[in-house]
């Protein structure tokens, strides 16, 4: 029996309107993080953006994302194609994933879960409101 090897440890998982990556520091830029949002019509498309920053990492792994409503039922999942690659463990590895776009039917609580190797790494609870 193979024993699992550790995931990278999540620093920071957010959602954000945007973001924007300084040309000169090639530092990332979040413009209005969330947890709480209202959008102009349900059922329509959230469109958002995800930064993200990890740490110990070896070598390559999978992720993705699940999002789940309130009654536990997953209403949708993205696998990220390319791997992480953690070149150095004792580096931080920080990633923006822009213009993502999932349609949602009804406002309610949402569970966001970034999954490495399928298994859940880091979650955020969303709430998405309705403005008409």
């Amino acid at each position: 029996m193979t024993t699992p090897r550790e995931l990278p440890l999540v620093q920071a998982f957010v959602p954000c309107r945007e973001i924007y990556e300084d040309a000169r520091s090639n530092e990332y830029i979040l413009i209005a993080p969330f947890v709480s949002i209202a959008l102009d019509n349900l059922p329509g498309t959230f469109r958002f953006s995800l930064y993200l920053r990890m740490v110990e990492g070896r070598g390559a792994y999978r992720f993705g994302f699940e999002l789940r409503n309130a009654k536990d039922e997953q209403v949708w999942d993205w696998t990220v194609p390319p791997p992480l690659v953690f070149e150095n463990p004792l580096e931080s590895l920080q990633i923006a994933l822009y213009d993502i776009a999932i349609d949602l039917k009804e406002p309610g609580r949402y569970q966001l879960t970034l999954l490495i190797e399928d298994q859940p790494a880091s979650h955020v609870t969303l709430t998405i409101s309705s403005r008409s």
